[in-house]
């Protein structure tokens, strides 16, 4: 991957883009990188010798002087950001943002500054551009990954979010398109554990880390973990480290 310098990139403008039915771009080029974020509608755009049905919460990267063109199949709208950068620059053509919408927020963030002309506006552009680069550099990461750590890796990361609520396996399963049985083959495979397995994990690293540095009671402890009671709580604890929550919370 090319080396990257904190100034080897620059945000120049930014905007919004909206278009109503059959209010199609032509073919265009520009002197700098644009990437497109698009919002609403589903488009239909040719980058290169590429041609991509876009959606929300897809993002194209068009490299310097490389024809592209939109049609409005649909009404579509769209953030566009240009940036200052060398033709070189190892960004993905397209990628799709999270289930929490990183990429589109800090679109947002770099529209909205670039409207406002503010004397710091250049320094935040600055960070919110480095913040952009840094999600693409995740996303190229993901893209590389074999579609099974993949997997893995975006089921982690649910447990991790929703560890403390009550929480079902087949739920994750179906929220990244596999079934229950499928993942659990996945997560024996890469990582020698369940995703059931996982997710104690999960939660009583959680209650260790709340016992030894907080006064909270153990049913407080419980309820911020995904326990259903306080003795739930002791036993998972007890069956991790050996150990009652009391003596854990006395450890140093």
């Amino acid at each position: 991957m090319l080396h990257k310098t904190l100034s080897s990139f620059q945000v120049m403008n930014a905007g919004t883009h909206e278009a109503a039915l059959g209010m199609h771009l032509p073919v265009h080029q520009h002197a700098s990188w644009e990437f497109v974020y698009y919002r609403a509608g589903k488009p239909e755009c040719q980058l290169g010798n590429d041609v991509f049905v876009c959606e929300p919460g897809m993002l194209l990267t068009t490299p310097p002087r490389t024809m592209h063109a939109e049609w409005a199949w649909t009404p579509y709208s769209t953030y566009w950001i240009a940036i200052d950068a060398p033709e070189t620059m190892p960004w993905l053509r397209m990628c799709m943002d999270d289930v929490d919408r990183t990429i589109g927020h800090t679109c947002t963030l770099i529209v909205r500054e670039a409207g406002r002309h503010a004397p710091s506006s250049e320094r935040m552009l600055e960070l919110l551009g480095q913040q952009l680069d840094l999600l693409l550099d995740r996303a190229q990461e993901q893209h590389s990954l074999v579609p099974s750590e993949r997997l893995v890796r975006e089921a982690e990361q649910l447990i991790e979010e929703r560890f403390a609520t009550s929480l079902m396996i087949k739920d994750i399963a179906g929220e990244v398109g596999v079934s229950r049985s499928y993942l659990r083959s996945q997560f024996v495979q890469l990582r020698g554990h369940t995703p059931m397995d996982y997710l104690q994990m999960v939660r009583v690293r959680r209650s260790i880390g709340l016992l030894r540095n907080s006064t909270l009671t153990l049913e407080t402890i419980a309820g911020m973990c995904g326990y259903n009671s306080a003795s739930h709580l002791s036993r998972m604890v007890k069956r991790a480290t050996g150990s009652s929550p009391g003596a854990v919370r006395r450890q140093e």
